[in-house]
């Protein structure tokens, strides 16, 4: 058979044809689906010309039903006695004689349409029908679907089922901000189908859009996902988490690349079947695997088993669409990947390099063996810092406790060295092992928070010993700092920096804190959520109530995604600083409430607030203590 043409006219009244290179069409988003309907029959005595017609007619009327003004559904019965030799008829051809993995090598060009195949058959006293989408704006092609019934009637329901699954909502990402995707959707003002619509916790497939000389070609991003985090169909705006297994900045542009577009991909709620292989295909028995219902960052994990002699592990319980997997090997961490469960077929896992599970077993030997002296060092200062310096300081003896706080500096720089010293052995178990310098990174930090807890005692006694102008200042700075009054923090930050210029820790700190706070404070979204964390989250006038916390949890949630695409962490820490609070709040009304009957209502919206309460404030803080590790490791 000749090639498929990739400019062809359609006996129906829609055109298939790649976008020519000069021709981008950037407005594509506003334009409603094209959604055709290929439909082939197998020769059987059940299966007439009347009833092919027939299904055909009423599955393409029940998905422009489902569509309204987002789609318009054309319809196309494939029959072999046509001379007709247009695309879709070419794509069926193919299908039938060769299988359907044909549309898997079609070409990549960008075109409007979605083009759905679909295959009817009687077998066994059984009507089947097997389906498959190739989407024209991601190039992306949908899994195959199969359904059978021995009732003639529905037939097409199941049929309009499976397109609806595998239907393909798609977009094209206009903000990207660490792991957050912000993604503007296809007809996203022309209305909300019934069915065919995205929730949250589905996934999106990622196709990215390249300039050739003649056309525009999509091509899928292999193992990465955008989870849906958000959706406002109203708007046709989603937001999503990006999630990669292998590529490393998924998202990186060259001279070609025009843009990056999604796809709804056609998950389901159904047990995980997992497959570990080694790089020559052989199975690999005895792997752990654990699973992170809301993502890997949100921690949580829910361990699955190890996999068998055969490489096999299955969850007990279904799994919400998308299963973030971690293999591991002898505990350490070796693959996370996430995968979208599109069936329930067998999903494989390579394993490329078995021996860099060794560096990582030693590394991580290693690393375990200095944290726990980290740990029994960290220990002992925060009782010493406790009951030597604050009790004291507590009780009114101020050169007492100075005098103990110096001690505790000199004892912590010594221990300090001892730890740097032993850090060469996590180094050195490392080699040049990516995997493996996630455990020298972890141990690099935590070595440099505590040479900085040092510096900041020391600052602390030399505020106190030699309170000059510029110190007096600074101690106020300092404690507005803390106490995250930032406008208080900047002004005197800069006071004291005015008065004494050999201060290049302050002028750091007014540089943080002003871009932060006062530079990147400069849209709507953001003084929106800035408003709602000082006026009504943490307003110290005005606390909220339990019933009050329940209804504006939402918000908050809604509010952290703006502060988090802005890196705005310190409003979050305001937030976070006020969950303590609201926490309390909802404690104390549950236990005013009481047990009783009458009670038992409101006792299970407080645990429910409580609980959304708690997640939030994990995420909050998971996006801070992420983003001041990114600046630390810019600094």
């Amino acid at each position: 058979m000749r090639l498929f043409a990739l400019v062809l006219l359609l006996s129906v009244v829609v055109r298939v044809q790649a976008q020519p290179a000069d021709e981008y069409n950037t407005e594509w988003l506003k334009d409603p689906y094209q959604l055709l309907l290929v439909v082939q029959a197998e020769p059987h005595p059940l299966l007439t010309n009347v009833f092919v017609e027939t299904f055909t007619r009423e599955l393409g009327d029940s998905l422009q039903r489902d569509l309204g003004r987002t789609g318009k559904v054309n319809t196309l019965i494939y029959r072999e006695t046509s001379g007709n030799r247009d695309l879709p008829r070419q794509m069926m051809e193919s299908v039938i004689q060769r299988g359907w993995a044909e549309l898997d090598n079609l070409p990549k060009q960008v075109n409007p349409i979605k083009i759905q195949l679909v295959r009817l058959f009687y077998v066994d006293g059984e009507y089947e029908v097997q389906t498959r989408q190739v989407d024209g704006d991601t190039s992306i092609v949908s899994v195959l679907r199969k359904a059978r019934t021995t009732d003639r009637q529905w037939i097409t329901r199941l049929a309009a089922l499976q397109i609806a699954q595998d239907f393909g909502q798609v977009g094209e990402i206009v903000e990207v901000h660490n792991q957050t995707l912000r993604i503007k959707m296809r007809a996203g003002g022309l209305g909300i189908p019934e069915t065919i619509r995205m929730v949250q916790g589905e996934a999106m497939a990622i196709a990215q859009i390249r300039r050739t000389s003649e056309s525009y070609t999509a091509i899928r991003l292999p193992e990465t996902i955008a989870y849906v985090t958000n959706v406002d169909a109203a708007k046709g705006l989603v937001t999503a988490r990006l999630y990669s297994g292998r590529l490393e900045n998924p998202l990186s542009r060259d001279k070609q690349t025009i843009a990056f577009r999604t796809i709804k991909l056609g998950t389901r709620v159904t047990p995980l079947q997992l497959k570990v292989l080694d790089q020559d295909n052989n199975p690999i028995g005895g792997y752990s695997v654990s699973h992170f219902p809301s993502g890997y960052e949100n921690g949580g994990a829910e361990t699955l088993g190890t996999t068998d002699v055969q490489g096999r592990i299955t969850s007990k319980e279904p799994i919400n669409h998308v299963a973030f997997v971690r293999v591991q090997i002898a505990g350490v961490g070796k693959l996370d990947t996430p995968i979208a469960l599109l069936d329930e077929q067998p999903v494989i896992v390579k394993i490329n390099n078995n021996q860099e599970a060794v560096i990582i077993d030693e590394t991580k030997f290693e690393y375990d063996r200095w944290m726990r002296k980290y740990k029994e060092i960290k220990d002992n200062f925060e009782v010493d810092y406790k009951t030597l310096y604050l009790d004291v300081m507590k009780k009114g003896d101020t050169k007492k406790s100075l005098e103990n706080l110096n001690m505790i500096v000199t004892k912590l720089k010594e221990s300090v060295e001892e730890l740097r010293t032993e850090f060469g052995r996590v180094q050195k178990a490392a080699q040049t092992s990516k995997r493996a310098m996630e455990y020298v990174d972890s141990a690099q930090a935590a070595l440099k928070a505590m040479d900085q807890s040092t510096k900041d005692m020391q600052e602390t006694i030399n505020l106190e010993l030699n309170p000059t102008e510029d110190r007096k200042f600074l101690k106020v700075a300092k404690q507005a700092d803390a106490d995250y009054d930032f406008d208080e923090a900047i002004l005197n930050y800069k006071k004291s920096y005015n008065l004494n210029k050999n201060q290049p820790k302050v002028l750091e700190r007014v540089k943080t804190l002003e871009r932060i706070w006062n530079q990147q404070y400069r849209d709507k979204d953001h003084k929106d959520a800035r408003n709602f964390a000082l006026q009504v989250w943490a307003n110290k006038m005005k606390p909220l109530n339990w019933e009050e916390i329940g209804k504006e949890i939402t918000n908050a949630e809604r509010f952290l995604d703006d502060l988090e695409k802005r890196g705005d962490y310190l409003t979050v820490l305001i937030m976070i600083k006020a969950d303590l609070k609201h926490i309390g709040t909802l404690n104390a009304a549950r236990d005013g409430f009481g047990t009783s009957e009458e009670n038992q209502e409101k006792q299970v919206i407080i645990e429910k607030t409580r609980q959304a309460l708690i997640d939030f404030d994990k995420k909050s803080r998971d996006f801070v203590a992420k983003a001041i590790n990114e600046e630390n490791k810019s600094e």
